[in-house]
């Protein structure tokens, strides 16, 4: 089921359907996401052909022995994502009314921040 979808199906107006919706003012839900956080372990090998090193093995016999944690791993990744509903606009706590509600209203704050370790990207 759809998240605007009445809950209870049948006929009538389109104002009666609406009024069967789940959403605060009767009208298809709104999607919000305050914020949201994630997290990745993981470990990349290679045998040091990853970009940094090319050639010259220790041991041209024992390729075996250059298999290692690669250059570019990123055991740790953080990644925060944030939205703030600025306060401004119809409807609102601050400029509610006129040409400044208009101009400054509905407007988001958004943020994507990715903390991690490992070799910085070239």
């Amino acid at each position: 089921m759809a998240a605007n979808t009445a809950p209870t199906p049948g006929p009538g107006t389109a104002a009666d359907v609406n009024a069967r919706r789940p959403g605060e003012d009767g009208s298809a839900v709104r999607q919000r996401t305050p914020g949201a956080v994630s997290y990745t372990w993981s470990k990349t090998t290679d045998n040091g052909t990853d970009g940094w090193y090319v050639g010259n093995p220790q041991n041209v016999y024992n390729l075996a022995a250059e298999h290692g944690v690669s250059n570019s791993d990123h055991t740790h990744i953080l990644r925060i994502s944030g939205i703030y509903e600025l306060p401004f606009g119809k409807g609102k706590r601050w400029l509610s009314a006129g040409p400044a509600a208009y101009i400054l209203g509905d407007w988001q704050f958004n943020t994507i921040n990715t903390l991690q370790t490992g070799t910085p990207p070239t």
